[in-house]
């Protein structure tokens, strides 16, 4: 997923990213989870992911299958 973003030229987003996309885009999501960017530091092989039903945010392995979401970043000067 990660190189899939990067080949369009965009990125997953951050824990912190997503958690601002569920919270002023929800209706934009499917309500199911969707992962980031953001691996799981007390698991090496597990990602963070967001629930876009509930806000809450979870891990998962990194093998597992789901959705994805590509953000762009733009810097405003």
């Amino acid at each position: 997923a990660m190189a899939w973003a990067v080949s369009i030229g965009a990125d997953l987003p951050t824990r912190q990213e997503s958690a601002l996309l569920y919270a002023n885009l929800k209706p934009a999501f499917e309500p199911t989870w969707y992962w980031t960017g953001e691996q799981y530091a007390g698991y090496a092989s597990g990602t963070w992911l967001q629930h876009f039903d509930t806000g809450y945010q979870d891990t998962n392995d990194k093998g597992g299958k789901g959705r994805v979401r590509a953000v762009r970043r733009v810097l405003i000067d």
